[in-house]
């Protein structure tokens, strides 16, 4: 029985009177006790409970909350007044009797539980919310939006991380000067990558010491930081600026008022040293930041760009193509800043616009006649075009990578200046920002992060991938770090929702949810398929590490991030509907998906499937991401009990023990894979960074998966490595030789001479026929060195397999049998740009900078006897 307070008083209220309650849906029921085990319950100020009740609680806050006041809504309908309730003001009214009521519920099961005197509890009475209100849920999540923009606007206060700057530089000069493209068509550049990568905060840092005038164009009804500037948006927007001539007009306007600025700050500068260029750009830029926040910019650039606006709109005499109007606006803003107007085109640029969140440009249509509007942003390009010989440049930021409207158009116009024999040509697009910039000081092997159960910490993971995890959660609130997988799951879907869960997700969805866990690739060839892919960049947090110059072959991929991939595995456990093998089969129709190895993605897709379902019960997931058994994990893979099963083959330092005995211990940490691109030979010290960032390993010569483990404890040493070994047979006969493909030693993942411990070996041959599906264990064969369990799986049978039960045969027969150069990516035109672009892919290939972001270049090279003195019996 849950203790009550000694000072509680009972409720004489007499019950509601109502008429006959409906009961909830046995399917509902069943969608609620799924919500239910994973969200924790969080005990209110002088509760009544005790330790031992909690356990049973973690049902009811999901329950009362989540389930009862919002995801239930087909019986939410059928109340007169729906109910919006504090329940955690109800819960800290000890007094109320609610606790007697939470009592009896937590004791009855599920499916017989009598929620009416919960329903019709007094206390829980509330007066139906006005249309179009938000319910409490829904609230939450509009503060969780709002808190998370806030922490990233603390975060600028903070000091950037990375050499951004300098690869940015580099990317300028390489393509202006180095390469010498003599007259690109523009004088701009595509600043493209997926949200939350550091493309504003970048340009916010390169503006301290190169002269930037930032405009921002979100939709200002959206919430984001840095804020809109509303009057240049609505401008832009508006059918006033639908021609060369209101753009020319505009940007003389800016120009303009920012040689006022200019000469301001120069006169309020005594110091003669204070008027050099670099630092005029960081007292401009101080300007244009001051009291900037979610809310809006500061006094200063509200004003400025007032100003802009009204002199845009007063200015009648607009020059025309051609004329020496806005050259020479230009030039006086110029001679304002460098004194010197002797400049040649090869020169680095002295003046960049900013034209942040440029993508909400592209929309909308001419409302006069009917008539298609131009792109605003092929309107600038002509506009720039003019200024081509001077030395401004532009930097167009965007998620988005379509190729309209920033590529160059070839439409005839009256007014272009384009010879059409000429091709244009412009800056490729800068792609490259780093990962992992917030593991400094955090890389595992260093103090604090040498133990499995440091590195899983939700406080430690959210370091890992681009910098807006860690970002907010470093600087948010309580709220902000208890949501934090909710907002990585709007993220990944692209689309913000008090309950995510409850969608019905569009292709692009449910192909963001499987890549980030799975690691799909794309071999887009068509301009729709390339449209997608484009798209999962925009809206979905996928990476592009390279494209081309016209916005061409674009080389994107789902980079590990443990925070997004434990995100989209909780959006499967928690929806009433999702099931991978019917997602995957889905995207496989929608998407040019590279096929691998016959079978090898179904086998992920078992292991997957396998491990979410090994998940404590009760595992806490605002403190961390789950570790999983390994006894556990194959429970929930194989049908048949194996915990008895002797080695197939025994070392001559180890004794024939069962299964469950050997690997009681061990532990593994896996919720996606990362595809390895080179063929190097992986070792024992370089799976401990897979472990760290809890992925898997697909795609490594002779073997088709690997799922590294920890074997004796939880300490991140080379000694303590073990691994799962797994590959796909055609054959319907288990051949022990298959399993000698699979030597550890010609893997290189164990070294002649060095201390090994128990490993375990799969072979699947997933398209054998049913009535012939098998489990076979592997007799013992010989003695080895290595200890291994092996198994040769038959089939996909749900006898066999577990994860197979999650959808019909058909599916799966449909998934086998659609089923069936990469150093060049990371070229780049300097290092620093390479080194970026590698670490935007973590653990994928061997080299240094996929892996010292995050790990520790001593991890796991403690003595091997200084280890194993504990574990010699």
């Amino acid at each position: 029985m849950m203790k009550r307070s000694p000072n509680s008083t009972p409720n004489n209220l007499p019950p509601a009177k109502r008429g006959k309650f409906p009961p909830l849906p046995e399917e509902d029921l069943k969608v609620l006790t799924k919500r239910m085990v994973c969200i924790s319950f969080t005990l209110p100020p002088g509760s009544p409970f005790t330790a031992e009740d909690t356990s049973r609680l973690n049902l009811f806050w999901a329950a009362l909350y989540t389930g009862l006041g919002l995801i239930n809504h087909k019986f939410q309908g059928q109340l007169k007044e729906p109910t919006y309730v504090d329940w955690a003001d109800l819960l800290n009214d000890q007094g109320s009797g609610l606790y007697e009521i939470l009592d009896r519920l937590a004791k009855e099961p599920v499916l017989e539980r009598d929620w009416k005197p919960l329903l019709t509890f007094p206390g829980l009475r509330r007066p139906s919310a006005p249309p179009g209100s938000k319910t409490p849920l829904q609230t939450a999540f509009s503060t969780l939006y709002k808190s998370s923009s806030t922490a990233t606007m603390m975060s600028w206060s903070r000091e950037f991380q990375g050499s951004g700057v300098k690869a940015l530089e580099q990317h300028i000069w390489h393509y202006l000067v180095v390469e010498s493209v003599p007259y690109p068509y523009t004088a701009f550049m595509s600043i493209t990558q997926s949200s939350g990568m550091g493309k504003s905060r970048l340009i916010d840092e390169f503006s301290k010491t190169h002269f930037v005038i930032p405009l921002n164009l979100r939709d200002p009804s959206s919430i984001g930081f840095p804020p809109s500037d509303k009057e240049v948006y609505s401008y832009l927007t508006s059918s006033e600026a639908n021609s060369v001539p209101h753009i020319c007009r505009f940007l003389v306007a800016l120009f303009r008022r920012t040689k006022e600025t200019v000469n301001t700050l120069k006169l309020e500068c005594s110091d003669e040293s204070l008027r050099e260029p670099s630092t005029l750009a960081s007292a401009f830029r101080d300007c244009m930041t001051d009291g900037q926040s979610t809310s809006g910019p500061g006094d200063f650039r509200t004003d400025f760009f007032k100003d802009v606006v009204d002199a845009t709109r007063k200015n009648k005499h607009a020059p025309a193509i051609g004329a020496t109007e806005l050259e020479d606006a230009y030039q006086d803003l110029e001679d304002a800043i460098c004194n010197d107007s002797d400049m040649s085109h090869r020169c680095m640029p002295k003046i960049y616009i900013m034209w942040d969140d440029v993508h909400y440009l592209g929309k909308g249509l001419c409302s006069e006649l009917h008539l298609q509007r131009e792109p605003i942003c092929s309107i600038l390009e002509r506009v720039l075009f003019i200024l081509r010989r001077k030395n401004l440049f532009s930097f167009f930021v965007s998620t988005s990578g379509r190729p309209s409207p920033l590529v160059p158009t070839f439409h005839i116009h009256p007014s272009t200046v384009i010879m059409p024999e000429i091709p244009p040509e412009s800056v490729p697009p800068f792609t490259d920002f780093g990962f992992d910039h917030l593991m400094a000081g955090r890389q595992v092997g260093k103090i604090g992060a040498q133990t499995l159960a440091n590195v899983t910490k939700l406080e430690y993971v959210v370091h890992m991938g681009r910098p807006l995890w860690g970002v907010i959660y470093n600087v948010g609130s309580k709220n902000v770090k208890m949501n934090i997988f909710g907002f990585a799951q709007t993220k990944l879907l692209g689309q913000p929702s008090e309950d995510v869960t409850a969608w019905t997700l569009s292709p692009d969805q449910l192909f963001a949810c499987l890549s980030q866990r799975l690691a799909l690739e794309l071999d887009s060839r068509t301009p729709a398929d390339l449209l997608k892919e484009q798209n999962l960049v925009e809206n979905h947090m996928r990476v592009c590490l390279k494209i081309g110059s016209g916005f061409e072959d674009p080389v994107t991929t789902s980079s590990s991030e443990p925070i997004l991939s434990e995100a989209s595995s909780l959006f499967a456990r928690l929806s009433r509907d999702f099931s991978m093998p019917e997602a995957l089969k889905k995207i496989f129709s929608e998407f040019p998906i590279k096929h691998e190895r016959q079978g090898a993605l179904l086998m992920l897709v078992m292991f997957t499937i396998a491990r979410d379902s090994a998940i404590p019960r009760y595992h806490e997931w605002y403190t961390s991401i789950p570790i999983v058994s390994v006894p556990s994990f194959f429970e929930q893979l194989f049908a048949e009990d194996i915990s008895d099963m002797l080695p197939s083959r025994v070392a001559r330092t180890h004794e024939p023990r069962s299964f469950k005995d050997v690997f009681s211990r061990a532990n593994m940490h896996f919720n996606h894979c990362v595809k390895r691109h080179d063929a190097g030979m992986l070792t024992r010290s370089m799976l401990l960074g897979f472990i760290a960032r809890g992925a898997a390993i697909v795609h490594q010569p002779g073997v088709d998966i690997i799922v590294p483990f920890l074997f004796y404890d939880l300490m991140l040493v080379k000694w303590n490595v073990g691994f799962i070994l797994a590959k796909v047979d055609g054959g319907a006969v288990p051949r022990a030789k298959l399993f000698d493909t699979m030597d550890p030693f010609v893997l290189g993942l164990f070294e002649d001479g060095e201390p090994t411990v128990p490993i375990i070996r799969i072979v699947f041959a997933l398209g054998v026929a049913k009535e012939k599906a098998k489990l076979v264990r592997m007799p013992y064969h010989v003695q080895d060195d290595v200890t291994s369990y092996d198994f040769w799986c038959a089939g996909m049978s749900p006898e066999i397999l577990k994860p197979a039960a999650t959808a019909p045969s058909w599916i799966w027969d449909g998934l086998l049998a659609a089923s069936c150069g990469w150093a060049k990516i990371y070229d780049a035109e300097s290092e620093e740009k390479t080194a970026y672009r590698r670490q935007q892919n973590p653990l994928a290939v061997g080299d240094t900078e996929h892996w010292n972001q995050f790990m520790d270049a001593g991890l796991g090279e403690m003595k091997a006897e200084d280890y194993l003195k504990d574990f010699s019996d």
